[in-house]
């Protein structure tokens, strides 16, 4: 997922506790998603002995209206018990209680009980990883979902996997584990019987609108959490949790695909959690940061200035990551072989019994690793594209990621590969704590 990952700080006006509130309200970012390169980050976290038994089982392919067909019944309860969840440990006043038809449930009811987009696809595809052979049978983005675009040099290319068909559970878990970034969670804060309230940061609609699924930010500095305390609303938590359950379930009636894919969505949220611009909305700025806005007479340009800087920095680093982690796939170049081994080698521990507890771990690693990981994007990068707020990186027609990593001086390269392979260290960490904790016998069982 691309644009709109970082509409970072809009400030408004004001002085005192009720204007420092609507700055920093207003302040905050609005990005869409983590990382531009899901499937290849699963794709290498899954390059371990233990994994790769796992990954190379094949299933086949079942279609979303069998799997209701079958387990209707049983369906409706898991969502229950969801949303008994949700009443003890979701973010409170954000979700209405939805149900689905036990005896004939449809896509379209699925979806509503999920609270997700009502136009959310769920397609039937491969998505074919960089050093495989480009098919002639391709489909074109838009048969996928009508929210991907094209951003060479970047691969994107998918095949049809129809009901039927069989696929691995590693080319299942690489495809769909990009999935939510794909517009389920767009647009629903049009959607009043969802009960998700107001957005707390991103926008109502379009990109950004998904901000809150995938982003929660609860290491920020004191003075945001006290006048600002829904920033940490962000609802990646209940997103982990719900998918987690159906995965569960799907895979105790006998519905291999569809666990696979469910897990694949509750692994993207714990994956975006592993990104530091989706835990800390300004790497770098402390709490004196927002005193010296507090008290400026120019709020307005301190507001168009970091702004511009910090979504530069969150667009730089996120193609970055993609280009450097693709070349590890067409190049036999030693720095980015070396970064791919980062997703496959050990990490922190994380817990592997509770989705809730993995993805608050993988939090705290990721905000506390924001701070260098800015710095380091800035050095590496120059201040022409990371210092000066009149260069828009998102919409510059001279910018390439291509051509700005031919400038990045060698030195710098390597430091931002360093920082880069902690944060992949944290999500390949935290993909093969989320199999774990799918493949995991049930409780008592």
């Amino acid at each position: 997922m691309r644009r709109g990952l970082c509409s970072a700080f809009r400030l408004a006006a004001g002085a005192g506790a009720t204007g420092l509130a609507l700055a920093l309200a207003l302040l905050w970012p609005s990005p869409a998603g983590a990382w531009e390169c899901h499937d290849l980050v699963t794709d290498r976290a899954l390059q371990t002995p233990a994994e790769k038994a796992v990954s190379g089982q094949q299933v086949e392919v079942e279609s979303l209206e069998s799997f209701l067909e079958a387990e209707g019944s049983g369906l409706a309860g898991e969502i229950a018990a969801y949303y008994d969840w949700l009443d003890l440990h979701g973010v409170p006043g954000r979700h209405v209680r939805r149900s689905c038809d036990p005896a004939t449930p449809t896509r379209a009811e699925l979806l509503a009980a999920l609270r997700l987009n009502p136009a959310t696809k769920v397609p039937y595809v491969l998505r074919l990883l960089p050093s495989e052979p480009r098919a002639d049978h391709v489909l074109p983005l838009k048969d996928v979902s009508a929210y991907l675009k094209p951003h060479p040099p970047l691969q994107k290319d998918f095949v049809a996997a129809p009901p039927g068909s069989m696929l691995s559970v590693g080319e299942i878990l690489r495809t769909y584990s990009d999935e939510p970034d794909w517009g389920m969670d767009r647009d629903l804060w049009s959607h009043p019987e969802y009960g998700y309230g107001t957005e707390p940061y991103g926008k109502s609609m379009g990109v950004s609108s998904q901000a809150a699924f995938h982003m929660k930010f609860v290491h920020e500095p004191w003075l945001v959490r006290t006048f600002v305390p829904k920033l940490a609303d962000g609802m990646p938590l209940e997103r982990i949790d719900l998918f987690t359950r159906l995965a569960r379930f799907a895979f105790r009636t006998g519905h291999a695909y569809w666990g696979w894919r469910f897990g694949a969505w509750a692994l993207h949220y714990v994956q975006d959690l592993a990104q530091p611009y989706h835990t800390r909305a300004f790497p770098g700025a402390g709490v004196g940061y927002y005193l010296r806005y507090i008290l400026s007479f120019h709020k307005a340009a301190m507001q168009a200035r970091a702004t511009q800087l910090v979504e530069n920095r969150h667009f730089l680093y996120e193609d970055f990551a993609a280009y450097t982690l693709q070349k590890s796939y067409v190049e036999d170049a030693k720095p980015y072989a070396d970064l791919a081994r980062c997703l496959s080698s050990s990490g922190p521990g994380l817990p592997a019994d509770d989705p809730s507890a993995m993805a608050s771990a993988v939090m705290a690693l990721s905000a506390a690793h924001a701070p260098a990981l800015s710095a380091a994007v800035v050095k590496a990068f120059g201040p022409h594209l990371t210092e000066d707020p009149s260069y828009d990186v998102e919409t510059a027609p001279d910018y390439h990621i291509n051509e700005v990593m031919r400038a990045v001086p060698a030195a710098e390269e390597r430091a931002l590969l360093a920082e880069t392979c902690r944060d992949f260290r944290t999500a390949g960490e935290a993909t093969r704590a989320m199999i774990a904790l799918l493949t995991a016998p049930p409780a008592g069982g």
